[in-house]
């Protein structure tokens, strides 16, 4: 199978001659996927980071914020090891 270098979409507007077709070449659609993808992963740190801030402000370092995360990570931790299938894939031959 010949993978194609060229993206033809068809019924865009504002195409090259005003036909609406529009020809990009394959690595200015890889660069903006990388793009979305790259931003999108600035945002979830962003995010992240304005998430800790708020968990600072409202437990502090107590013993009671490390039994909130405590708390998170146990279902999440089973979640991952039955439901996702890391159980079943270890466990049989």
């Amino acid at each position: 199978m010949r993978i194609d270098p060229w993206v033809v979409n068809v019924g865009s507007p504002g195409g090259a001659n005003g036909s609406g077709i529009v020809v990009r070449h394959m690595s200015q659609v890889s660069f903006r996927n990388t793009s979305v993808v790259g931003a999108l992963t600035l945002l979830s740190r962003i995010t992240g980071l304005a998430r800790e801030v708020v968990y600072a402000d409202l437990f502090g370092a107590r013993a009671f914020m490390d039994a909130f995360l405590v708390a998170f990570k146990i279902p999440n931790f089973l979640r991952r090891l039955f439901a996702e299938g890391a159980f079943a894939q270890g466990s049989f031959r």
